[in-house]
């Protein structure tokens, strides 16, 4: 972990752009835009790696009849649904608590399945809940068919928005030197706006390689290990179609 300020990423764009004394055409607010909309961007490459960074989890419970659930920003939604944290950006897997207290995968929904499992009996076991996720942030919801007929507990894997850095000391963890990309991505738009051209064309290299670096070490954060091809279909066994012990 290497954690880098606000005020030093600022004043390494200055520098890196040529433009420490035009703070008039680059006030520092800019500047900090540009770095956010850059640790933005490393945030989605490494969430699309495969590998676990910035990963985190959420549970809740449902409430009897409702299929769709908010973030807690959410008004106006019915009582019991605004309970999803407000920093999802991209989810990974929705789990539900089944007999037993055994956890099973949900089944991401296609909008040819919207009528399937209308109900949950003996034969579509519970565990073959479908869900379908919405908008991001504090606009996110996640929608469930069918809809849960009691309290069950469900959690959410997903990857949170990036941060966003206010303050001169608010940080943000580079990891391996990943400052420097945020840094020459900043300057690119301080060197656009300056209309220092040549500038812009090094820069916009400079950044391609990089981002192609984060993506290739972002993909293999356990080096001793190959990634896992993700496999299209996932079968498991047991019974219900879930449980260890059973029919496949």
């Amino acid at each position: 972990m290497l954690l880098v300020r606000l005020d030093f990423l600022q004043g390494e764009v200055q520098k890196r752009a040529d433009v420490q004394n035009e703070t008039q055409l680059i006030p520092l607010a800019d500047i900090t835009e540009y770095i956010n909309r850059a640790i933005a961007r490393v945030h989605g490459l490494l969430a699309k790696s495969g590998e676990p960074y910035y990963r985190t989890v959420f549970q809740w419970t449902t409430t009897s009849g409702q299929q769709t659930y908010y973030t807690t920003a959410a008004t106006g939604v019915p009582a019991g649904t605004a309970v999803l944290p407000t920093d999802m950006f991209l989810i990974i897997g929705l789990d539900a608590q089944i007999q037993n207290a055994f956890w099973a995968n949900c089944d991401r929904m296609n909008f040819e399945q919207r009528n399937d499992l209308q109900q949950s009996n003996a034969f579509t076991p519970i565990r073959t809940v479908l869900y379908d996720y919405n908008g991001s942030g504090p606009n996110a919801a996640i929608y469930l068919q069918p809809p849960p007929n009691g309290v069950m507990p469900l959690r959410v894997w997903y990857f949170p928005v990036a941060p966003q850095l206010a303050a001169p000391s608010d940080t943000w963890d580079s990891a391996n030197r990943w400052d420097s990309y945020v840094i020459a991505f900043a300057a690119r738009y301080c060197a656009e706006k300056d209309e220092n051209y040549e500038l812009c064309a090094r820069l916009d290299k400079e950044v391609a390689e990089m981002e192609a670096t984060i993506k290739a070490e972002g993909e293999s954060r356990i080096s001793g290990a190959a990634p896992k091809i993700r496999r299209r279909r996932y079968r498991k066994g047991g019974w219900p179609w879930g449980i260890p012990g059973g029919i496949p």
